[in-house]
Formats: structure tokens, C-alpha cells, sequence
């Protein structure tokens, strides 16, 4: 479980959440593996967890991706299914 994980390689600071990105490249369109590549997939969103530079220090840093999310800030959903909502 992701949890665990977090916890046994960093302790409670790894479950900072540290990132919230959404995908907005139109020619990444497929998940390739590459954190790097797959956290700009249009339509995705990534959640990163752990640490961040000097600002958060912790021994871990994990990225994840979902793809085609749904997001609601304020009560308010604003992505359906990857979509912006205007």
C-alpha cells in the first residue's frame, strides 16, 4: 500500500502532499513510463508526495499520475474526466 510504503521509507513527512500538476502538453498523449513524460500528458493530473528540495526535506519523493481525473477545488468540480469545465 502506498501509505505504508511512504511511511517506512521516510516517515509521517512523506505523506506531505508536495505537488499538484496538471497535464497540458498536446503532444504527450500516451503514458510512457517517464515520470517526466507522463506528468504533462494532456488530460492528467500528478500528485507528488514526500519531499521537495529544501523546502520540505524528507528521503522520499514519489510522483503519481491519473489520468482523465475528475477535480473539485471549493465545493466547485473545474475538471471532468481530464476536461477543464468552463
Amino acid at each position: 500500500m502506498l501509505v505504508d510504503y511512504l511511511i517506512k521509507a521516510g516517515g509521517k513527512k512523506a505523506l506531505n502532499t508536495v505537488e499538484l500538476g496538471f497535464g497540458t502538453n498536446p503532444m504527450h498523449k500516451k503514458l510512457k513510463g517517464l515520470i517526466i513524460h507522463d506528468e504533462k500528458i494532456l488530460g492528467s493530473c500528478h500528485i507528488a508526495f514526500g519531499g521537495f528540495g529544501e523546502v520540505v526535506k524528507c528521503p522520499v519523493h514519489e510522483d503519481i499520475v491519473i489520468m482523465k481525473p475528475t477535480i473539485f477545488a471549493d465545493g466547485k468540480k473545474f475538471i471532468k474526466d481530464g476536461q477543464l469545465i468552463l
